[in-house]
C-alpha cells in the first residue's frame, strides 16, 4: 500500500471517528435568554494579538540561542562531564515524579470543584448603598431565584454574576419609588 493511500485511509478513519462527536447544529441553552448576558464581548481582543506576536517574535529571536545550546549539549566533551550527568539524572528523576503529582492532583481538584454548588450573586446598587445576595436553586435544573427589598427609592442598578467563566448580566436598571404610607 502506498503512502497516498495511507495517508487517505488515516483521514478517512479520523473523519469516522471524530464526526459524530461534533455537534451538529449549536443551539441555545433552555435556560439562557439571548439577552440577559454580556456576549458582545469577544472572546479574543487586540491584547490577545498583541500578547501572541509578543511570543512569535521572541520564540523567533531565541531561535539561534537554542539551536546554540542544543549543539553545545550534544558535543561529546559534554556528554562525558560527571557534573552535567548527576544534575541531568536529578533534573529527570525530580521532574518526572512531580509532573505526575501536580497532573494527579490538579485532577483530582477539578472533579472536586465540579461538584459544588454554584450560586449566581445578585448586586443592587444605588450611589453608595449596595445589596448583595446569593440567589436560590430552583427545583429546574439552572434556574435560580432571588427575592429581595430595596431599602430606599432611587436609580438602582441590578446585576448577576453566574460566578462561573465569568458570565454577568446586563446591568438592569430599575427606578424605586417611596412605599405609600398607609397612615389615615
Amino acid at each position: 500500500m502506498n503512502a497516498a493511500r495511507r495517508t487517505a485511509r488515516r483521514i478517512a478513519v479520523t473523519l469516522v471517528l471524530v464526526l459524530p462527536l461534533a455537534p451538529v447544529m449549536p443551539t441555545v441553552a433552555v435556560a439562557q435568554d439571548a439577552d440577559s448576558t454580556s456576549s458582545a464581548r469577544p472572546l479574543f481582543t487586540y491584547r490577545d494579538a498583541i500578547l501572541a506576536g509578543a511570543f512569535a517574535v521572541t520564540a523567533r529571536l531565541v531561535h539561534p540561542l537554542d539551536e546554540r545550546f542544543r549543539d553545545r549539549l550534544q558535543d561529546s566533551s559534554t556528554q562525558a562531564n560527571r557534573k552535567l550527568q548527576a544534575l541531568a539524572t536529578f533534573v529527570r528523576t525530580t521532574a518526572t515524579p512531580g509532573s505526575y503529582i501536580i497532573g494527579t492532583s490538579m485532577y483530582a481538584a477539578g472533579r472536586l470543584a465540579k461538584n459544588r454548588k454554584l450560586e449566581p450573586t445578585v448586586k443592587a446598587v444605588c450611589g453608595d448603598q449596595v445589596v448583595t445576595l446569593n440567589a436560590v436553586a430552583l427545583k429546574a435544573a439552572n434556574q435560580y431565584k432571588a427575592v429581595f427589598a430595596l431599602p430606599a427609592a432611587g436609580e438602582w442598578i441590578i446585576t448577576v454574576d453566574s460566578r462561573y467563566c465569568e458570565t454577568r448580566m446586563k446591568p438592569l436598571v430599575v427606578t424605586a419609588v417611596a412605599e405609600k404610607s398607609t397612615r389615615s
